[in-house]
Formats: structure tokens, C-alpha cells, sequence
């Protein structure tokens, strides 16, 4: 962040008004004459009278101490004082690693020495002579940085000390000049011993040499031998050709017989039509004829269709008055429905899933009060794309990986790419189907498909209303797609209709998508043992020019279910702790246990994030649970940083 024009002047200021000429100058002899020339580089022009024809990296020392100490002492030169001020910053902070290292953290070292430790003052001394603090005045610049005052005792033990701890620092280099010299002495002998092995190893190179010219000329037979088959593999395809073009001209015969048979069934047509024009007059003439016999035969029975309407519109009010005694009935029911929910999903919370087939069995029985579909009615079904897949699939994490990428292609966010890639994976791993939420399910459908069977997901779009199941069974079964996305089928049909579907043990991988999440509220608890809820849009970015989506065939070994049961009760008590915020069934808990152990499976600790992020956050705001999610977030103790992003997705989504 750059300094403002009064925080600048300060810095020159505080530069002239704390150090001397002699401890400016020695401030400046810290640096290298590469740091020291990088601001005189940048503005050679304003210092060219102290350059005098040297190159700025070139300048002795003390002529950058004069440049520096006139243009910020005697010119207020800002630039070169803020450059200085950088450099003295930097070398701050290496010093200060240097003596956390040897001695402890120099920010409380400091504080101590403020305080009168004479101990660590003589560590610290020790480690300034050893870089280069050779005399007081340049011990009491270093404590200037620091705006620290030493005291008597201090002074007085750096006045007794240093020039012992000067000699002892010149001894120790001077032990260890001589030390080198006497290394590379021994080097030179050693080289001389190895002459004569060396001689020995270029005899073995000369004879290696000779044997690989043996092998080259070995090699270049072969590849003599390897060039005719060549040419007659040539030979071989060029005859291959001939037969092509042999063909291609039959095929051009063929279709030039087409067209011909093309043109005279146009003239078959043409006259077709002549003949039905002729036939469509001696019509019109016909009922011009038959007219006035008609007419006055509706006249006639007029009078009795207009008796019997009457007493049609007496059976419809009839009905009406029917109809509206049977929805009080209906309503009734459902009341009583919604009473036995409530019954079962208390059941449920110690029965398990022997009481969610109860409940499906119940849901069979009010199968009749659903209207039939009207007959013009019916299906959408697009089929998928196929594509060639690039390579196949055989690694787990290579799948997570390529799907991830797919995700972001398709305009996933980055922060959540990774995270949504391995949830999905363990959903498709536990046997269970995603539901997505949003506008942008077809891209995320699209992105898992492609990866999965190198293919566009078919789709199957249900009417309002739709209650044939078998039928529904029928175009799955029949599909040579490996992937099938169904839509509004949760908002527009009954559960009856696609839970005979979800029961059954697909070689498919089906996936759900509906627009909005408003509905959701409406479905039966059990649901959930099937179908996990995403919110999709909630992660979603804008992407100006997507890539091509990476196209697979994944083998099914890759799916293979496998983690700890130890796993798998733990995360069963962190979703029983859920409950207090939003109530889950105790089978749906177990479905879910197991995604999150497939997560953790991965060596992932993001379980119990993935699946707030991307289903249960969105629960929790469709049933008004927005606030006490909060607290049981907050309760977690996740990282700082994935709180954070955690309580981010959370505000921006979902906030009442």
C-alpha cells in the first residue's frame, strides 16, 4: 500500500533527525551495491552529477554513501529515502530470523533487553559482531531501529567487550581460511592418486565406444530388414486403396439409380395429386346435391338434442354437488394421511427402515386419488449424444480429478469444484441418486455424463400428473444410455410413480433435477433414503468461454463401495446431533453416514461440510432453520477458514 505525502515526508524526516552522518553512512554499507543501485537505475538522469561515467552497479561504496546521505540529508530526496527505508524494513526481518534461530523471538528478546536482561543483551551482541557490528556506534544504530536506549551497564559492557569479540570473530574466520586452503590442498593430491585410475576408466570408455559402433552396425540391418516390410506394408495399402475407389465408384452408380427412381416417383406423385384434385371436386359437388336433405334432417332432430341437453345439465349439477361432497372426503383424508406421517416418522426413529416400507405401502394404498393423465399427454424424451471418450477410467481419484475440472467447465466455482466432485462421487458409490436443484442441473448432468459414459445424459421430462410407473420403468430399461436424467418429475408427479424406479437395482446411473427447491417441503421424509438433494445455483459462477468437457468410459470397479464401520458411526452421532436443527429419519442418517464415509474414505476431512454446503443449508432455509444452523456452524469447530466460507455460503444463500 503506497504511503500518503505526509507519511513519506515523515520518513525522511525521522532518517535526518535520528542518525548521524557516520551511522547513516554505516546503514548504508548493510546493503549490497545491487539493492543500493536499483532507485539510482530507475533515475539515472537526477543522480548522473555523483556518477561521473560509472555504471550505478559499479559505484564503490562510498560514493553511494555520499549519494545517499546528500539526496535524503541535504535534498529531501523522498524516492531514494523510501527505497532505503524497503531495504532497512528487509533487513529488519532477516536479522530477526537470525536471532529467533540462535536465540529466541527477537521481538521478546528486545522487550527483555528493555528490561535490563544483560544475558540476553550479550547473546544479542554476540550475533551483531558476527554481522558485521564491529564498533559501539554501529551496536547503538542497531538499537536506534527499535528507538531503544541503552543503559549504563549496557554501554559499559559493550565499551569492555567488543574489541574481544571483534579478535575472537577475525580468529574464528581466519582458522577457517586456512581450514579451506588445507581442504583443497588434499584435493589436489587426491586428483593425482585417481590419475591412474582415470586412464584405466577412459580405456573401458574407448572399448564401450567400439562396442556400441558393433551394435550400430547390428542395428542398422534391422532397420534395413524393418524398411522393406515397410515397403510392402506400402504395397499393401495402396492396393487397399484401388479397392476403395472401385467401390466408391460402384456406391456413386448406385446412387445415381436412386435419384432416377427419385424422379420418376415425383412424376408418380404429381399425377397422385392430380387425381385426388379431381376426386375433391366430384365431392364438393356431391354435397352441394345432399345439402337441403341434411338440413332439414337436423332441423328435425334439433328439437329432440336440445331435450336431451337439458337433462344432461340436471346429471352435471348432480355431479357437481358429488364432486364437492367427495373433496370435503378427500381433504379428510388427508388430514388422516398427514396424522399417520407424523406417526411413522416417529416409528421410523426406532423401527428403521422396517417402518419406511410400512409407509410406502400406505403411499400404495392412496394411489386412487390421483387423477389419470390425460391421453394427450405424454413423455419427453431426448436421447443423449454420443461422443468418442478420450481414454478410460480405472483410479478413484483419477475420476474425482477429471470431474472436478468437468465441474468447472461447467461453471461450478473453483472454491467448491473439488468438494462437489467427491460428494458426488460418494453418492453414485452408495447407490443413491442426485437431485439437483436449480437452473443449472442439465450442466451438471452434462459434466457428470460425459465423464462417466462419454455421452450427453438421455432426458425424460414427465407431464403433470403422470402416473404410469411401468411405463417409466420401461424407458429406462430400454435406454443404451449409461447415464438418464428425469425432470420435474418431483415437483409434477406423484412419489408412487418413480419410487417403484428408485427401488430397483439399476445398471444405470438415474439423476432428478426440478427448478426450484420451494417444493421440496412437500415430499415424505423417506424420500431421502433414495434421493440427495443438491442446490445447485447456490455454486454456480458466471463462465465467459467454457472449455470442452473431458469425455470417458469409467469401469465400474471405480465405484467399489469401500470404507470403515467405524466410520460409519461416528458420522451417524455427528448427524443424530443434527437433528436438534433439522429431522432426519434414523434410515435416511444411515444412507448419508455412509456418503460422508466415503468421503472420508478419500482422506478428506470436508465430510460434514460437503454435505451442509450443498443439501442440508438448503433444507434447513426451506423449513425456516436458517438461524439455528448457524449455531450448530458455529458449534463445529471447523477450521477459521472454512468457517468462513461456510458462513459466506450460508449468508448469501440462504439468510431470512
Amino acid at each position: 500500500m503506497s504511503l500518503s505525502a505526509n507519511d513519506q515526508l515523515e520518513v525522511v524526516n525521522e532518517l535526518k533527525s535520528k542518525y548521524s552522518k557516520e551511522e547513516f553512512d554505516f546503514i548504508v554499507s548493510l546493503f549490497p551495491t545491487s539493492k543500493l543501485s536499483e532507485e539510482i537505475r530507475s533515475n539515472e538522469k537526477k543522480f548522473r552529477k555523483y556518477l561521473k561515467g560509472f555504471r550505478p552497479d559499479k559505484l564503490p561504496l562510498k560514493r553511494f554513501q555520499e549519494i545517499y546521505y546528500k539526496s535524503i540529508f541535504i535534498e529531501n530526496n523522498l524516492a531514494l529515502a523510501l527505497h532505503l527505508n524497503s531495504l532497512l524494513k528487509n533487513y529488519m526481518l532477516k536479522m530477526d530470523r537470525i536471532i529467533s534461530r540462535r536465540i529466541e523471538p527477537a521481538k521478546s528478546l528486545r522487550e527483555k533487553i528493555q528490561n535490563n536482561d544483560i544475558d540476553g543483551f550479550i547473546n544479542l551482541v554476540d550475533i551483531l559482531v558476527n554481522n558485521n557490528y564491529e564498533k559501539v556506534e554501529h551496536i547503538i544504530v542497531y538499537f536506534k531501529f527499535f528507538n531503544i536506549t541503552l543503559t549504563r551497564e549496557q554501554l559499559q559492557y559493550v565499551d569492555n567487550e567488543l574489541q574481544f569479540l571483534v579478535q575472537r570473530k577475525e580468529l574464528r574466520i581466519e582458522i577457517e581460511n586456512e581450514s579451506v586452503e588445507r581442504y583443497e590442498q588434499e584435493i589436489k593430491e587426491l586428483k593425482s592418486s585417481f590419475k591412474g585410475e582415470l586412464k584405466e576408466k577412459e580405456m573401458k570408455i574407448k572399448e564401450l565406444v567400439e562396442q556400441i559402433e558393433h551394435n550400430k552396425k547390428e542395428y542398422d540391418e534391422i532397420l534395413y530388414v524393418n524398411s522393406v516390410q515397410v515397403d510392402a506394408m506400402e504395397f499393401k495399402y495402396k492396393r487397399h486403396m484401388e479397392d476403395m475407389i472401385k467401390e466408391k465408384k460402384n456406391l456413386t452408380n448406385f446412387i445415381s439409380e436412386l435419384e432416377s427412381k427419385i424422379t420418376q416417383m415425383e412424376v408418380q406423385n404429381k399425377s397422385d395429386k392430380r387425381k385426388v384434385s379431381e376426386l375433391t371436386l366430384l365431392v364438393n359437388q356431391k354435397e352441394e346435391e345432399f345439402l337441403p336433405l341434411i338440413e332439414s334432417k337436423w332441423n328435425a332432430s334439433n328439437a329432440a338434442l336440445f331435450e336431451k341437453k337439458v337433462a344432461i345439465q340436471h346429471s352435471i349439477d348432480s355431479l357437481i354437488r358429488d364432486r364437492e361432497i367427495l373433496r370435503l372426503e378427500i381433504e379428510k383424508f388427508i388430514l388422516q394421511k398427514n396424522d399417520l406421517e407424523k406417526i411413522i416418522e416417529s416409528l421410523q426413529m426406532k423401527g428403521g427402515t422396517l417402518f419406511s416400507d410400512f409407509k410406502d405401502l400406505l403411499y400404495k394404498i392412496g394411489v386412487q386419488s390421483v387423477e389419470a393423465v390425460p391421453s394427450n399427454q405424454s413423455v419427453y424424451y431426448l436421447f443423449g449424444n454420443q461422443m468418442d471418450a478420450d481414454e478410460e477410467t480405472v483410479e478413484r481419484l483419477d475420476f474425482i480429478e477429471d470431474l472436478s475440472d468437468n465441474l468447472s467447465i461447467s461453471g461450478v466455482q473453483n472454491l467448491y469444484a473439488k468438494d462437489f466432485s467427491r460428494y458426488l462421487y460418494a453418492i453414485v458409490v452408495c447407490g443413491m441418486s442426485p437431485l439437483f436443484i436449480g437452473f443449472n442441473g442439465r450442466k451438471i448432468a452434462n459434466a457428470l455424463s460425459q465423464l462417466l459414459a462419454g455421452a450427453t445424459p438421455d432426458i425424460i421430462s414427465l407431464p403433470p400428473g403422470y402416473v404410469d410407473s411401468n411405463e417409466l420403468i420401461h424407458l429406462v430399461k430400454s435406454s443404451s444410455n449409461r447415464v438418464i436424467l428425469i425432470e420435474n418429475v418431483i415437483d409434477n408427479v406423484s412419489e408412487l410413480v418413480y419410487l417403484p424406479l428408485l427401488k430397483q437395482n439399476n445398471d444405470r446411473l438415474i439423476l432428478f433435477s426440478m427448478e426450484s427447491s420451494e417444493p421440496i417441503t412437500l415430499l415424505p421424509s423417506s424420500i431421502l433414503n433414495y434421493l440427495v438433494p443438491i442446490d445447485v445455483d447456490s455454486i454456480i459462477q458466471y463462465v465467459k468461454k467454457p472449455g470442452e468437457l473431458i469425455r470417458t468410459n469409467v469401469v465400474e470397479a471405480v465405484f467399489k463401495k469401500s470404507f470403515e464401520e467405524s466410520s460409519v458411526e461416528a458420522n451417524l452421532k455427528t448427524l443424530k446431533k443434527f437433528n436438534s436443527v433439522y429431522s432426519l429419519p434414523l434410515s435416511t442418517r444411515i444412507k448419508w453416514a455412509e456418503i460422508m464415509s466415503v468421503i472420508d474414505s478419500l482422506e478428506s476431512p470436508q465430510a460434514l461440510y460437503n454435505m451442509l454446503v450443498f443439501s442440508l443449508s438448503m433444507l434447513c432455509s426451506r423449513t425456516g432453520r436458517t438461524t439455528e444452523l448457524n449455531q450448530y456452524v458455529e458449534q463445529q469447530g471447523f477450521s477459521a477458514e472454512t468457517y468462513k466460507i461456510l458462513c459466506s455460503h450460508i449468508e448469501e444463500n440462504y439468510s431470512e
